[in-house]
């Protein structure tokens, strides 16, 4: 659908041209969705809690490639986030003082939206944000440590590498 409307609006009667035309095949490719970071939360919650594929296929999302690893270790610390690898859709983050997350990040013109899941505290934080000069990485490494240390004891502490809490 996107990309058949980029071309039209490339044509005539509306020649708005290349540029234009090709932001609409680039929100196609980014999904074109439009969500809240409520909305972008509870599909993490679902996609890491077995709601939506099964623990093989999660599996796979999750385990980064041996690639992903030695690449991202070259890259410096978002704050208090360091992204450590990429598996087969979901991204891999190490938090300052509360562990493993995974999530996904996306942008376009302007716009960003990150998501991660963190196990070991049993929460997901959503980060959407229309001002991209901010490091929206570094804020929602900042938000899930915020969030951690306003939690009682009993939900932190416990690392694990799994998204749901089991092994």
């Amino acid at each position: 659908f996107w990309s058949t409307l980029a071309m039209m609006l490339h044509a005539g009667p509306f020649h708005l041209g290349s540029a234009a035309a090709g932001a609409f095949g680039l929100a196609g490719a980014a999904g074109a969705l439009v969500s809240t970071p409520a909305d972008i939360a509870r599909w993490m919650n679902a996609l890491v809690g077995g709601n939506v594929v099964d623990k093989q296929h999660l599996d796979l999302m999750i385990t980064p490639t041996p690639q992903s690893v030695e690449v991202l270790a070259l890259l410096p610390k978002f704050g208090s986030m360091r992204w450590t690898g990429v598996g087969l859709g979901l991204f891999r983050f190490e938090i300052d003082g509360v562990g493993t997350g995974y999530g996904h990040s996306g942008l376009i013109n302007g716009f960003t939206a990150n998501v991660v899941h963190v196990p070991a505290i049993g929460v997901t934080v959503g980060f959407t944000s229309n001002f991209q000069q901010i490091n929206s990485i570094e804020a929602l490494g900042d938000l899930i440590i915020h969030v951690a240390a306003s939690m009682p004891a009993s939900n932190s502490g416990c690392e694990t590498d799994a998204p749901n809490g089991s092994e």
